[in-house]
C-alpha cells in the first residue's frame, strides 16, 4: 500500500511512520502501531480480521476494530484512529449510545457521525476572516486572493477514511464535510504531531456544536494551495461546477 507524497496525506504518513509498506500491514502490525491507544472506555485498541455484525458495539465494548485484508478503506480507518484517537473514540461512543435509543430506526445523531467519519475535514485556522470566506463559499477570494494567508493561517486535515481513499485518485469534485477549529496563530509554528494532538483534544467540544449535517461546510479540497498542480493558475478557481456558490453561512464561525 503506497501512501502518496502529496501534502494531503502528510498527517497520516506521519502516523504510518514510512511512505509505504512492502505488502499490506496485517492486524497484528496495526495493533502494535496503535499501542497505548484506547476507546472511550479505556479499552486497548485492537485490529481484528474477522468480519461480523455489531461493528460499532464491538469497538465500544471490546476495543476491537474489524479490519479487512488489503482494504484501502479499512487501512485509512486504522491510520485515522492512530492520528485522532480521541475523536474516533468520541464518534464511536455516539454510535453505541444512539443505537440503544433507535428502536430499529437510524437517528440523526448517527447520520451526522457517519458523515464526518467517512468524509470529514478538520479545518484549523487562526483567522476569522478566512473562516468566514470558507463558510460563505468565497472560493476565489479565499484560495487565490488570500493564497499566502491561507498557507500561513489555515490547514486542512482529512479525517474521513472514505475521503482519504477517494483522494488516492483525486478528481474534480473531491469535497469534504468541513468543521472549523479556531486555533491560536502559534499553532502553525508547532510540530505536526503537536498540531494533531491539539485538534484531537478539542474535537469533542467542537463537534458537540453540530446539530445537523448541513452544519458542516463543504470543502473543495483541491483548492488548497499546492494540493493540485493546476491550482497554481487563477483560472482553476473559475470552475463553478467545482467551486460552487454558497447556500448559507455554517457552523465554522469563531
Amino acid at each position: 500500500m503506497i501512501i502518496p507524497e502529496s501534502e494531503m496525506f502528510r498527517h497520516v504518513r506521519e502516523r504510518a511512520g514510512t511512505g509505504f509498506w512492502e505488502g499490506w500491514p496485517d492486524c497484528d502490525t496495526l495493533t502494535e502501531m496503535a499501542k497505548g491507544l484506547t476507546n472511550s472506555r479505556g479499552r486497548q485498541i485492537l485490529f481484528v480480521d474477522d468480519e461480523g455484525r455489531d461493528y460499532e458495539s464491538r469497538i465500544y465494548l471490546k476495543g476491537e476494530i474489524q479490519t479487512r485484508k488489503n482494504s484501502c478503506h479499512d487501512l485509512f480507518n486504522a491510520l485515522v484512529w492512530m492520528t485522532f484517537p480521541k475523536a474516533k473514540a468520541c464518534l464511536n461512543s455516539i454510535h453505541f449510545h444512539e443505537m440503544a435509543k433507535e428502536a430499529g430506526h437510524r437517528g440523526k445523531a448517527r447520520d451526522i457521525a457517519t458523515h464526518f467519519d467517512e468524509s470529514g475535514v478538520i479545518v484549523a485556522t487562526s483567522d476569522e476572516a478566512l473562516s468566514a470566506k470558507l463558510q460563505n463559499f468565497e472560493w476565489h477570494s479565499l484560495f487565490w486572493e488570500n493564497r499566502r494567508k491561507v498557507l500561513e493561517e489555515m490547514r486542512f486535515f482529512m479525517f474521513g477514511h472514505g475521503l482519504l481513499e477517494k483522494a488516492l485518485s483525486p478528481f474534480m469534485g473531491l469535497t469534504g464535510n468541513g468543521l472549523v477549529f479556531p486555533v491560536e496563530k502559534q499553532f502553525f509554528s508547532r510540530s505536526l504531531n503537536a498540531q494533531l494532538a491539539i485538534l484531537d483534544e478539542s474535537f469533542e467540544i467542537r463537534y458537540s456544536k453540530i446539530e445537523k449535517t448541513r452544519d458542516f461546510s463543504p470543502v473543495p479540497l483541491l483548492g488548497y494551495p499546492g494540493w493540485m498542480t493546476e491550482n497554481s493558475e487563477e483560472a482553476f478557481y473559475l470552475n463553478e461546477s467545482y467551486f460552487r456558490k454558497g447556500r448559507r453561512s455554517g457552523m465554522g464561525r469563531f
